[in-house]
């Protein structure tokens, strides 16, 4: 795959259903920390992923997932890598632009983590100061928690074609090893 502008590495990390686009992220030079801009790749050609406002650029973003037919993007956003109260916030990609998707109430950041082959169903977690708490987002609407089976956090990787079953991991302590999780 072609690299980004002058980017010092670059990871593809999603593929649609018929493999005719690729998403994930590249490294830029000269950025603090290498920062990574989102991308996508289609046709032979690598190209950046829309910043919500061209005046406020975003500083992190990555793209983590991309439903079957290849119009429907999610990731992780973040406007300014060096602001720590500046969240990151989980977001989709679609024909019409970019979305953030929000944060459940209370939480600190949201990453959005897999999206259903028929791009109906986006999964990821909410983080908060000791725990985490995995989520769903039907259509791109509001977050909606999963819950942590009475565990300490939670965080949702995966779902089914159609958003129906979604997987992930549980844990007893905060960010420790977890238990792999269904919910239905």
């Amino acid at each position: 795959l072609p690299m980004y502008l002058n980017s010092i590495n670059s990871v593809a990390q999603a593929v649609s259903g018929d493999g005719s686009v690729i998403v994930g992220q590249a490294s830029l030079p000269g950025t603090p920390n290498n920062i990574n801009k989102a991308v996508s790749w289609a046709g032979g050609t690598v190209s950046p992923l829309t910043p919500i406002s061209n005046s406020v650029p975003a500083s992190e973003i990555s793209a983590q997932d991309v439903c079957s037919d290849g119009t429907k993007i999610v990731g992780v956003y973040k406007h300014d890598f060096n602001e720590s109260n500046d969240p990151f916030e989980a977001v989709m990609w679609n024909s019409n632009g970019v979305k953030l998707l929000g944060k459940l109430p209370g939480a600190n950041h949201s990453f959005a983590y897999a999206i259903s082959a028929d791009g109906n169903v986006i999964v990821g977690y909410c983080k908060y100061p000791i725990f985490s708490e995995a989520f769903r987002s039907v259509g791109g609407g509001s977050l909606q928690s999963l819950g942590t089976g009475g565990y300490f956090s939670s965080v949702a990787h995966g779902t089914s074609y159609d958003g129906e079953v979604i997987v992930g991991s549980i844990s007893t302590i905060s960010d420790g090893p977890g238990t792999a999780a269904m919910w239905t």
